[in-house]
């Protein structure tokens, strides 16, 4: 059976030995917040109607819009360790991302180009597309093994086969003429029974992750009360969210935020259409929202309060909750 890892445990610098960064660690972009999917752990299980209500916008980022981003990272002084495509809603909508990964990839700024997507729309054709442009990695989220499963947590009708026939078109293809894009299949806890059914998936990837449903919309309702983390460990309260000391968020329409949850006015800290993605890197709003962190101050801010990600996704060596003092001084505050 393929090796089974833990995304996004592996490979971690001490975060807190390096703070300050010039330059983000990663950059994820949504260039699509419309999904063909309504996973009912998910944002989109929501109606268009009830996503409205909350401000949450469907866009499809314009073109022109995402090459000012990938120009505005040339005035960081180093590479940038990753660019992912994921926040928000299901990347391949926009038909221009072959593009996009090429444009990307032609700036020789990132490290590594990554894709998260839940695969329904590949295509032979696409994968190609996406192969060639130089993506290093897709990550093809799973919502279970069988027709039923899907239909039961995504609400989608999918051809089961055919499916496991386009993911294995793709990774036949991501090995030949000098190309070596990974993947990586992510199967969520809930359409999954028992670990060893994975081996349906053994000559189509290079690894595979399990990971647990959290309770990471505060919109959507829960059914049953999750005290894992991610990797279906017990979670543990964590009062510093790392996420905006390393990382910039980027939704469709060009608002930019300092972590992963749903476009919020109470988070955007810019917009790349009149700023620079390295002015706000370097700007007032991020610089204050940092150090409310550091002053063990996130539950006493409206959205952070009552956000589980510090609680389930923070790795130790992201953990920055012994180091605020140190920290604080790093950041111009006595």
């Amino acid at each position: 059976m393929k090796q089974r890892v833990d995304w996004g445990k592996n490979n971690r610098i001490i975060l807190h030995e390096v703070l300050p960064l010039d330059t983000p660690f990663s950059i994820i972009i949504g260039v699509s917040s419309i999904c063909n999917f309504k996973c009912n752990y998910c944002i989109h299980s929501l109606s268009n109607k009830e996503l409205r209500k909350i401000n949450f916008n469907l866009n499809i980022m314009n073109y022109n819009l995402y090459t000012k981003i990938i120009d505005d990272t040339n005035k960081f002084p180093n590479k940038i360790k990753s660019l992912q495509f994921l926040k928000d809603g299901e990347q391949l909508i926009n038909r221009r991302l072959p593009e996009m990964i090429k444009y990307a990839k032609q700036s020789n700024k990132f490290e590594k180009i990554e894709l998260i997507t839940n695969g329904v729309l590949l295509t032979e054709d696409l994968n190609l597309q996406l192969i060639n442009a130089g993506l290093d990695t897709i990550r093809i989220s799973l919502q279970g093994l069988n027709k039923k499963k899907y239909h039961e947590i995504s609400k989608v009708d999918i051809d089961f086969d055919k499916f496991i026939s386009i993911i294995k078109h793709f990774y036949d293809n991501s090995k030949i003429n000098n190309k070596n894009c990974k993947v990586h299949l992510k199967m969520i806890n809930i359409g999954i029974d028992n670990e060893k059914d994975m081996e349906i998936f053994n000559d189509i990837c290079d690894e595979y992750s399990i990971q647990y449903v959290i309770p990471y919309f505060t919109n959507v309702n829960y059914n049953n009360k999750y005290d894992n983390d991610l990797y279906g460990n017990k979670s543990k309260t964590v009062n510093i969210c790392s996420r905006p000391f390393m990382s910039l968020y980027i939704s469709s329409d060009g608002n930019i935020m300092p972590c992963c949850r749903e476009d919020n006015k109470n988070l955007i800290i810019g917009n790349i259409k009149n700023e620079s993605l390295y002015n706000i890197w370097n700007g007032k709003l991020l610089k204050n929202f940092r150090i409310l962190q550091l002053k063990n101050k996130r539950f006493e801010h409206v959205i952070c309060k009552d956000c589980c990600l510090p609680d389930t996704i923070t790795t130790n060596e992201d953990n920055l909750d012994n180091h605020s003092k140190k920290l604080l001084t790093k950041y111009g505050e006595k």
